[in-house]
């Protein structure tokens, strides 16, 4: 068209390129359904082919807009294999040619991600895969944690941070009670394994003394468990364990009673404006001895040890190891008084096979090492020794 609208001639171009457009429309067509893309994808050298072309001069004379919207896509990606195009392709010089600045500035990032369906591209992804190809050691490497704290405003992340729901879910208190009773029961259990060391080295003695030839019951059957190596959970205790544990329980009775008196005495004065002292009379004395027969025979009848007992590690049982019943405990109770004479009611527990005094022949019981959940063991060294001397089992 001229510029006043009228139809400008054409020329003789226009009037050659009429009939090779019109061959054009009718050969390519036909042309393409009768070609096998994918089968002549296959034997084309597509690097040999963009290698010879000039792509930038070619670029610039196509319109690719119009091309685009000329072409159906979906179409020609449906009859396109393009794992076997790709698989052809050098996709690392075609990546090395390609200014990812200018093509990510030209894109709309933000338009394509909110196209993006994230949860199923999230689902598609195996991430143990994933993370065996990263070399995470060597990323760690490359962090310089410096600049990463340096970059980092620690005063906005301390105030976002709920110290005390954080505190909460610590629970610290549980945490400094933990480590404070580990802490105690190490100390403890240090104290009972040389008071066992001595048990052992006292029986070893007497058992020289008296010339016993043999390998005498460790304890009840049920209890000991030979195979472990050290320890003496559930053997028959020694003298030095039963007199600590005895004189722990007269002075802890003792000072029960002492205070349940001081209570009683301020109670009366504030009832009736007259407290009691206690004196050295036969009747406190009396008392005394009452109360600690009851301490003992309560003690017995509920956990099967006395406090002194449990802070030393040891338990009354039965002869078979089995729990002692409160009718054993009163047994062993009415024996008491018969064991202080002279004390040859406890000095039966050196010499006895099976380390049992007087009240545990009465009751048919016996007291045995326990420390409760934790292994009763005895100090290495000495284990070592008792070991080699067939006193003890291996201690593997």
């Amino acid at each position: 068209m001229s510029e006043d609208g009228s139809a400008r001639p054409r020329g003789l171009r226009w009037v050659l390129r009429q009939p090779v457009n019109a061959v054009a429309d009718t050969l390519v067509p036909a042309v393409m359904d009768a070609v096998d893309l994918d089968e002549a994808i296959e034997h084309v050298d597509v690097n040999h082919v963009l290698a010879r072309l000039d792509v930038n001069g070619l670029a610039r004379r196509v319109d690719l807009q119009a091309l685009l919207e000329s072409v159906d896509l979906n179409a020609v990606l449906d009859d396109v294999d393009l794992s076997r195009v790709l698989a052809r392709l050098d996709l690392d010089a075609l990546l090395r040619g390609i200014d990812v600045d200018r093509l990510l500035d030209r894109m709309d990032v933000n338009g394509l991600l909110d196209r993006v369906d994230v949860d199923r591209l999230l689902d598609r992804v195996d991430v143990d895969r994933l993370l065996d190809r990263v070399d995470v050691d060597g990323l760690i490497d490359r962090v310089d944690v410096d600049r990463l704290v340096a970059r980092a405003d620690l005063d906005r992340l301390l105030d976002r941070v709920d110290l005390g729901r954080v505190t909460e879910r610590l629970e610290l208190s549980s945490v400094i009670s933990r480590s404070t009773g580990g802490l105690l029961s190490s100390l403890l259990d240090a104290l009972r394994r040389q008071v066992v060391g001595l048990d052992v080295l006292t029986l070893r003695g007497i058992d020289r003394l008296l010339r016993r030839r043999g390998r005498l019951p460790e304890g009840p059957e049920s209890l000991v468990r030979p195979e472990v190596g050290g320890g003496v959970s559930g053997r028959y205790v020694g003298p030095i364990s039963r007199l600590l544990a005895f004189g722990a329980d007269v002075a802890i009775a003792g000072g029960l009673f002492a205070l349940g008196v001081a209570v009683s005495s301020w109670v009366a004065t504030l009832v009736t404006g007259h407290g009691f002292s206690r004196s050295s009379g036969l009747g406190w004395t009396l008392l005394l001895v009452a109360w600690e027969l009851v301490y003992f025979w309560a003690s017995w009848s509920v956990a099967g040890r006395s406090v002194g007992m449990a802070i030393v590690g040891l338990r009354i049982v039965s002869v078979d190891g089995s729990t002692i019943t409160a009718r054993q405990a009163l047994a062993r109770i009415a024996a008491y008084p018969f064991s202080f004479v002279l004390m040859l009611g406890f000095l039966v527990a050196l010499v006895q096979r099976e380390r049992r005094a007087l009240p545990d022949l009465v009751a048919r019981t016996c007291v045995v090492y326990d420390w409760g959940d934790r292994p009763a063991e005895m100090p290495g060294p000495l284990t070592r020794w008792l070991s080699t001397r067939g006193v003890l089992g291996s201690s593997g």
